[in-house]
């Protein structure tokens, strides 16, 4: 049969067919690579930012990062709890304690009790903290805002829905990657 194969008169498909598919997987392969790549590269350059941010505040830079994440909590309408602090940032009770301590004494966090609960603490961004986190949230947005002003509605969409997908994935890994190891015996 004019030089197809007899496995390639199988599927249907004539050569050219399959080459094209092959190289637009190869295509897909390549370009979820350099995405992956630039996820990675975007994550260690905010990492960088914070700690240097920090640095010129007279901070450390885990303390930049709870304060963001107390703040982001309040801007979601939930005030953070300091269990809540403890998983976001990975830090045991008694770390989230020292450092939810020393945002209280430099005045850029208070506690306050659950208006339902009594016995609970909600953590909110006083004064200080919002002059802090509010700079480096306006620098990053209006940052991403001129990036963004570049995409249509369209592009945007499928960018919220894929780091939302991947912000899916990395939860559940990190999930599987805490749980303890189910009938694993110790050593």
């Amino acid at each position: 049969m004019s030089g197809v194969r007899e496995e390639e008169r199988g599927n249907g498909r004539m050569p050219a067919q399959r080459s094209a598919e092959g190289a637009a997987l190869t295509e897909h392969a390549m370009l979820a690579a350099r995405v992956g790549e630039r996820l990675h590269r975007l994550s260690m350059d905010a990492t960088r930012l914070v700690d240097v941010y920090a640095r010129r505040r007279g901070m450390r830079s885990g303390d930049v990062h709870a304060l963001l994440a107390i703040r982001l909590a309040e801007l979601g309408g939930e005030p953070a709890t300091p269990g809540d602090l403890s998983h976001t940032q990975l830090l045991t009770s008694g770390a989230v304690t020292g450092l939810v301590d020393r945002l209280v004494r430099s005045g850029m966090v208070r506690r306050e009790p659950d208006a339902v609960d009594r016995r609970r603490v909600r953590l909110r961004v006083s004064d200080g903290g919002l002059t802090v986190a509010g700079e480096l949230m306006e620098m990053l947005g209006a940052r991403t805002d001129g990036v963004a002003s570049a995409f249509s509605i369209a592009e945007l969409s499928a960018v919220e829905r894929f780091l939302g997908e991947v912000g899916i994935a990395t939860t559940t890994m990190l999930w599987a990657l805490e749980a303890p190891d189910v009938g694993r015996s110790p050593n």
